[in-house]
C-alpha cells in the first residue's frame, strides 16, 4: 500500500513535469471556426443522370488534428436504414497557398489544390481553392463559414470557362439558433 507521504510526493513530481500540450501553436488562420457538429444537406448533380439534383440529409463533425489540419467525419442519410459514412482530412498551408485533401479510409485518395483567395470579413470566412482534374476541367471549391453556417461548393470550369455545378454542402451548426 502507498503511504500518504508517497502519494503526495508522486503527485508533486507529476505536477512539476512540463505540460507539453501547452506549447502547441494556436489554430492556423480561421480554421478554429470550423470545429463542431454541423447538420444540413448535401446536394449533388447525379453523374448517372446529369441535371438531376440529389439531396441527402447530412451531419458533419469537424475537429482540428493540428493547427492547420482539419478532420471531417460525414454521415449521410441515403434512405431508409442506409447511412453512408465518409472521412476526410484537409491540411491548409496558407503561406504556400495550398490545400492537401485526403479522402477515404480503405480507398484513400489524395489531391492538392491552390488557394486562389482567402478573406475574413467579421465573423465570415471565405476561401476558394482549385485544381486541374483530368487536364480538361478545373475543380473549384468555395468554402464559407461563419459562427452558425458552413457551406462547401464544388464547381468544374472547362477550358471555355463554362461552370458546371457538382455538389454543395449547406450546413448549420448544431445548437445555433
Amino acid at each position: 500500500m502507498f503511504s500518504r507521504r508517497t502519494l503526495i510526493a508522486a503527485l508533486a513530481v507529476l505536477a512539476a513535469l512540463p505540460a507539453h500540450a501547452l506549447y502547441d501553436p494556436k489554430p492556423a488562420g480561421p480554421l478554429a471556426r470550423l470545429q463542431g457538429e454541423w447538420r444540413g444537406e448535401l446536394t449533388y448533380d447525379d453523374y448517372s443522370n446529369p441535371g438531376k439534383l440529389v439531396r441527402l440529409p447530412t451531419r458533419v463533425f469537424v475537429a482540428l488534428a493540428a493547427p492547420a489540419v482539419v478532420t471531417l467525419h460525414h454521415e449521410f442519410d441515403d434512405g431508409p436504414t442506409k447511412t453512408v459514412y465518409s472521412y476526410e482530412q484537409m491540411t491548409f498551408d496558407f503561406a504556400g497557398n495550398r490545400v492537401d485533401w485526403v479522402s477515404g479510409v480503405e480507398k484513400r485518395e489524395a489531391s492538392s489544390y491552390r488557394i486562389v483567395s482567402s478573406a475574413v470579413d467579421g465573423a465570415r470566412w471565405r476561401i476558394v481553392f482549385e485544381s486541374v482534374e483530368d487536364g480538361s476541367a478545373t475543380a473549384v471549391y468555395t468554402l464559407e463559414t461563419s459562427d452558425d453556417v458552413l457551406s462547401l461548393k464544388k464547381e468544374e470550369v472547362d477550358r471555355a470557362a463554362a461552370k458546371t455545378f457538382r455538389n454543395e454542402y449547406k450546413l448549420h451548426r448544431v445548437g445555433a439558433p
